[in-house]
């Protein structure tokens, strides 16, 4: 929904209320990114006791960002913003109950948390370039420096605060399942603050250069 022209007004009631949910949506969907950080590599250390599967799913966690980094640069310029982002975040919601679910069953193995923490890196990296490359649209060029500003607060604050509030959360009563809710919690009330967000400013046109040509010139 565009409610507003290229030089979009940085007080109007859009881009104002756009702020607001925005810090709100994107406070959770950081602290979630930080707590999964140290919850998954934890959650092996507590399943194998073994230094190489805590590496693996370190690695897992981050290799996306090497693996992906182009393509997905190419399907945003391609794909409908919103929708991208909100399948971002519920695909990193589901991949987190089901991994609480078979946690409080007992039932949880490795490939499981080898699988999650691979499909949560990829998708971290597909909803942090895409909402970057939709931010623009949703406020005035005049606020976006603001809105930049605080969000990059809410992202140093997130990262001090994720990594110890996952070991707080796996010496709990409720332990690895209820960190591992929470985290499905946060990107779920993520995807949902998406959804009310307008845009303000007209978007490019997409991109209809062939895929793979991007590709290829982006690479290069």
């Amino acid at each position: 929904m565009n409610v507003g022209g290229p030089e979009a007004d940085p007080e109007s009631p859009g881009v104002r209320r756009n702020f607001r949910w925005i810090l709100g949506g994107q406070s959770a969907s950081l602290v979630g990114d930080y707590v999964a950080l140290l919850a998954l590599p934890l959650f092996i250390v507590h399943l194998t006791g073994s230094a190489l599967d805590l590496g693996l799913t370190t690695a897992l966690e981050t290799v996306p960002t090497l693996l992906f980094g182009f393509a997905v640069g190419v399907l945003l310029d391609r794909a409908r913003l919103r929708r991208l982002l909100v399948l971002a975040d519920l695909g990193r919601a589901a991949a987190f109950a089901a991994l609480a679910a078979a946690a409080a069953a007992g039932e949880a193995e490795v490939w499981m948390v080898f699988a999650a923490a691979f499909l949560v890196g990829t998708l971290t990296v597909t909803f942090d370039s895409g909402f970057q490359a939709w931010l623009p649209a949703l406020s005035s060029e005049k606020a976006l420096v603001a809105m930049n500003s605080r969000l990059q607060l809410v992202r140093t604050l997130a990262w001090a605060l994720g990594p110890p509030l996952a070991g707080l959360l796996a010496n709990t009563t409720g332990g690895f399942p209820l960190g591992f809710g929470l985290n499905a919690a946060s990107f779920a009330v993520s995807a949902l603050t998406l959804l009310v967000l307008l845009e303000v400013r007209p978007r490019p046109p997409a991109e209809h250069t062939p895929w793979l040509v991007s590709f290829r010139q982006g690479f290069a």
